[in-house]
């Protein structure tokens, strides 16, 4: 899923200004920019959501929500495409929202899965190998839908291929994450309910030991203290006056 998620992600974050100048001719470098910074900012409130859902709804859940969400909105805005050119707020919402949900979903749950789904030995290997695949998507999907977007002449035609592409792509994620990755945040909760049910077994257990050693201490120490008195008692002989 990193793979297909940074597939998507990087590209559309460094072609934002592209996306947003198809809308005019006219439009000024810093208005592009401006526009593009606005749309990724929708990030944020994303990434916060996604927070509060990992641990409500699940991990699994909450992956596959992101990456169905962004699918949906993207064949809306590619599907929609020219009639969106004459509605330029309209497409920067839509354009946050899918970017919004990309962090709801894959932009929370890709790093926090992947820790959470191997063991503690070889947690840092793999986790390092999960994040260069996903480097290894994004440096592809750069490369791939940026050919894409150059490969028209028609701009409005290009993006409204794009968007396709990044749906379709989506959709493939959330399949994957649904049949294939666990329900960690599940298995986990049973996994640290019967790890806190045993730690408190085996701590009754050191108790319930240190109480017996304790009372055999103190009867073994009364026991020897009275054998002391009586032997103490039978050495005096009683005193006799003389007349």
């Amino acid at each position: 899923p990193g793979f297909l998620y940074d597939f998507v992600v990087y590209p559309f974050n460094l072609l934002a200004p592209t996306l947003v100048s198809g809308f005019g001719d006219h439009q000024t470098l810093l208005q592009s920019v401006g526009w593009s910074a606005l749309i990724n900012a929708f990030a944020i409130p994303g990434a916060i959501l996604g927070a509060f859902l990992v641990d409500i709804i699940g991990r699994r859940q909450t992956y596959t929500l992101g990456f169905a969400v962004v699918a949906v909105l993207g064949f809306v805005i590619g599907g929609a495409r020219y009639p969106l050119s004459n509605i330029f707020p309209l497409f920067v919402v839509l354009f946050g929202l899918l970017q919004s949900f990309l962090s709801v979903g894959p932009g929370d749950c890709n790093f926090l899965v992947a820790s959470e789904s191997f063991p503690t030995a070889l947690r840092g290997h793999f986790l390092g190998f999960a994040a260069a695949v996903g480097k290894a998507g994004a440096a592809i999907g750069t490369t791939v839908l940026t050919q894409v977007l150059a490969g028209y002449e028609d701009k409005v035609r290009g993006q409204q291929v794009l968007f396709l592409i990044a749906s379709a792509i989506c959709t493939v994620g959330a399949l994957v994450v649904w049949f294939m990755i666990p329900n960690v945040s599940f298995e986990l909760s049973v996994v640290l309910h019967e790890g806190v049910l045993a730690d408190f077994r085996s701590i009754m257990r050191r108790w319930s030991r240190k109480m017996l050693n304790l009372r055999l201490t103190w009867k073994i120490m009364a026991g020897t203290l009275l054998i002391w008195g009586f032997e103490l008692e039978g050495s005096f002989e009683p005193i006799r006056t003389v007349n």
